[in-house]
């Protein structure tokens, strides 16, 4: 079968790279809002788009929101609409809740298999390192950063673990998104690009590059984490505020740590 995405276009070029999807439909673009009314028009051109495909698993919103059913009602073929909101105390990783209204039974295990990141990124990046000389075996890549402040590990802890990697004759390289630099004051940049290598607002699908030629990660509960895990890395996450249980990053070398 064919894969492809309807979404936001940075994880279309991350999923494409991780060769999970063939094409990606940018979800952003004037006339897919319609569908979240009960009954403006639905443009020809998104009309088309869902014209192409045989199944269509919708995770956008539950099975009683009206996007979910102008979807229903305009894919000429089969849709599976998943609620993507975690009741209240569920117990299990929300993989699991996930693929359980998808596949309609018990789904027990959770996935550990690891995408490889396509071999050109991985070039273009080994090459971009090189040009400033930086060894990718010799990183620690460390992420403060996460959603909300209230999910981050105090950023003196952090600072501590790359003075004890430097120690060690590790170099710490600190990965800082968009919300980072947005979130992070002058100051805490600043102090971050003392103590170690910085790698600033790079594209998904190159940072997947850079976590798979080091091999090493330590971050918050955030996105980054879990393709951390995903792509193979030597997962480190630290918890504080969210279950484990439900969010854990998924793949073959995670550890959980939790901040008390």
């Amino acid at each position: 079968f064919r894969w492809d995405l309807l979404g936001k276009p940075p994880l279309g070029r991350l999923a494409k790279t991780l060769g999970l999807i063939e094409e990606c439909h940018d979800f952003s673009i004037p006339g897919w809002h319609l569908f979240f009314s009960p009954d403006l028009p639905i443009p020809p051109e998104c009309q088309s788009i869902l014209n192409r495909y045989e199944l269509m698993i919708n995770v956008v919103a539950g099975p009683q929101a009206h996007f979910s059913r102008r979807l229903e009602n305009t894919a000429p073929h089969r849709v599976i609409s998943v609620e993507p909101r975690l009741p209240e105390k569920y117990s299990r990783h929300v993989y699991q809740y996930l693929a359980e209204q998808v596949m309609k039974k018990p789904v027990d295990s959770l996935p550990s298999s690891v995408c490889p990141v396509d071999s050109d990124t991985c070039l273009s990046v080994t090459q971009e390192l090189r040009d400033r000389r930086i060894d990718p075996k010799r990183l620690m890549l460390i992420h403060p950063g996460a959603s909300g402040e209230n999910k981050r590990w105090p950023m003196e802890n952090f600072l501590r673990l790359a003075d004890s990697l430097n120690r060690q004759e590790i170099t710490p390289a600190f990965l800082l998104g968009r919300v980072e630099l947005e979130q992070f004051d002058e100051g805490t940049i600043k102090t971050l690009e003392k103590a170690g290598t910085l790698f600033a607002d790079w594209p998904l699908e190159r940072l997947a590059a850079l976590i798979s030629l080091s091999g090493q990660y330590f971050g918050n509960d955030n996105g980054v984490s879990h393709l951390a895990a995903v792509v193979g890395a030597q997962t480190q996450v630290v918890f504080v505020r969210n279950n484990a249980v439900n969010w854990k990053p998924l793949g073959p070398r995670v550890t959980i740590l939790c901040a008390h």
